[in-house]
């Protein structure tokens, strides 16, 4: 007998006629696309824990609730943004299939955590974590060359009060290039600033990489942003 729901690790580029039900965990600010388009970048999860990146154009989605969804196109994900063993995500469009399932799901986003509250983690589990800390130093932009195209990443250097050392961000593509100015003041100004839906990366030893829901949040108001 066939089974209701497929898993996100079982879909590929060449999946058809599918089915999953999937919690959305992380949910990023709605953009303009380039076709003039409101898009939405979203973080999906099954119930065997796999994860996998979206997006949504106009329609809306409420984080943290389960939805099945069905005969949505799956994409290869720019090298940069893959998400460990996930090389693949979904793309919504007309004909795909979304059904909101009844109840809040027992998922629930991770609070910000500290420097030293990462998990410095060697196996091959995706880590997505949100930080509070201050901007210590923005860099230049620099171009990577990935599967045949130069994208854009820059550092941003952070800290807190957990740690007396610095931690590395790299910051990729659009968040790259977009507000360089705003974050050469935030780092002069010594803001509080939260770092969203970031993957834990073996660069350099250890830093944190940005994803497709990555937003940069100043004047964060919590307990934590009040230490520091």
């Amino acid at each position: 007998m066939k089974k209701e729901y497929n898993y996100l690790d079982e879909l590929t580029d060449k999946s058809r006629n599918f089915k999953v039900k999937v919690t959305v965990t992380h949910k990023a600010q709605p953009k303009q696309s380039p076709g003039k388009k409101k898009c939405q970048r979203l973080i999906m999860q099954d119930e065997k824990g796999n994860t996998m990146r979206g997006a949504i154009f106009e329609d809306d989605i409420q984080t943290f609730n389960d939805y099945e969804i069905s005969d949505a196109i799956i994409q290869p994900v720019p090298e940069q943004y893959q998400m460990n063993q996930n090389k693949y995500q979904m793309n919504f469009n007309e004909r795909m299939t979304l059904i909101p399932l009844t109840g809040q799901s027992s998922m629930c986003t991770s609070p910000y955590l500290s420097i030293n509250e990462i998990p410095r983690r060697n196996d091959d589990k995706e880590e997505l974590v949100d930080v509070l800390g201050i901007i210590l130093f923005v860099g230049e932009t620099r171009l990577v060359p990935i599967n045949g195209s130069d994208v854009p990443v820059r550092d941003i250097i952070i800290t807190d009060d957990s740690t007396q050392h610095s931690l590395l961000f790299l910051a990729w593509d659009d968040l790259a290039e977009n507000d360089f100015e705003l974050f050469k003041k935030w780092s002069s100004s010594f803001i509080v600033t939260g770092f969203t839906t970031m993957r834990i990366k073996a660069y350099k030893g250890f830093s944190l990489g940005s994803t497709m829901a990555t937003e940069i949040l100043i004047n964060q108001t919590n307990e934590k942003a009040e230490k520091l």
